[in-house]
Order: structure tokens, then C-alpha cells, then sequence
């Protein structure tokens, strides 16, 4: 067929890829909530807008090389995770926070995590967490990345907006 779906297996959320060449080993986007793989990023780019209660954006064997979220990536008080085996970058918006209640969590996992976007894990009734690069603190058995770059324009919070107190950023 033409038509290519992406899901994780027991997932409410589908993408549907469009515009395939198979013969040049891309998925060109045309649409601004696809996802797509190029030759250039050798990786996975999201560079529209996904919404969810949990979000996984995660690269694999095949294209094992980046995850990069040019996009926006929003789950409302949930959990967002971007992880790859090698560059993990946030260069757009990872939104998980929440005006009626706790923020959410997210991580971002990789060989090499560079973040120059927004992260928000703010809520109403407490900040939650945000993890990049891996977390040692508790003892989590979370990959530890062999290099992390936070650019001088990014914007991470975790913030308390009303009661409760303010998340972790690790």
C-alpha cells in the first residue's frame, strides 16, 4: 500500500505518514503533524504538533541515530519521553504542564541530549519532573547520556503555580 501508520502497540495514538519515497529512503512532510525520516537528520523529526495522554517519540535500530522534536509535544499533566541511541534533542516544545493539578513528567534519554526549545512541567498543584540525560539521583535505572547541552535560550520549568511544591529538573 501507500499508506503508512505508526503506533505503539496498545496506543490510542496513530500518525499517519504520508508522501513516502521508498525509492530515495524518505518520508517527506507535507503535513504539519506528521512525523518524519530523512537521509539529512538520519533519525526521527517531529516538527508538527502531537497531543496524548503519554507520548513516546523514540528512535530504534533502524534509525538509531537522532530523536529531534522541532515540534510541540503536549500531554496535559502526563508524560512525554523522547529517547534514542544516540542524539536526543529538544529544539521545540515539550508541554506537560497542568492548570488543574500536578505537572507531568518528562525525559529525554540518549547517547548525546541537547535541549535549546522550552520544556513546562508546571502545575497548579505542584511542578513534576523533568529528567534529561538520565537520572542517578534516586538510583533510577535510567540511561545516564555521555553528554548533555542545555543552550542559553532554552526555558525548563517545573514549577508550583498555586499550591505544592516546585518539581525537579535533573
Amino acid at each position: 500500500g501507500d499508506k503508512v501508520y505508526l503506533s505503539e502497540s496498545g496506543s490510542k495514538l496513530i500518525v499517519r505518514v504520508d508522501d513516502l519515497d521508498a525509492a530515495n529512503g524518505t518520508i517527506r512532510d507535507n503535513a504539519p503533524t506528521n512525523s518524519l525520516v530523512s537521509p539529512e537528520t538520519e533519525g526521527i523529526v517531529n516538527e508538527g504538533d502531537i497531543r496524548g495522554d503519554e507520548i513516546v517519540f523514540s528512535s530504534g535500530d533502524v534509525y538509531s541515530l537522532a530523536s529531534i522534536n522541532r515540534g510541540t509535544l503536549r500531554s496535559t499533566g502526563g508524560k512525554v519521553t523522547v529517547s534514542g541511541n544516540g542524539l536526543v534533542s529538544n529544539e521545540g516544545r515539550i508541554d506537560v504542564s497542568n492548570a488543574n493539578g500536578p505537572g507531568g513528567e518528562v525525559k529525554l534519554l540518549g547517547e548525546r541530549v541537547s535541549v535549546t526549545g522550552t520544556i513546562d512541567a508546571s502545575g497548579m498543584d505542584g511542578g513534576g519532573d523533568v529528567v534529561i540525560g538520565g537520572d542517578k539521583v534516586d538510583g533510577s535505572p535510567l540511561r545516564e547520556a555521555s553528554g548533555v547541552f542545555i543552550g542559553s535560550q532554552s526555558d525548563i520549568r517545573a514549577d508550583a503555580q498555586g499550591t505544592g511544591d516546585g518539581g525537579r529538573v535533573m
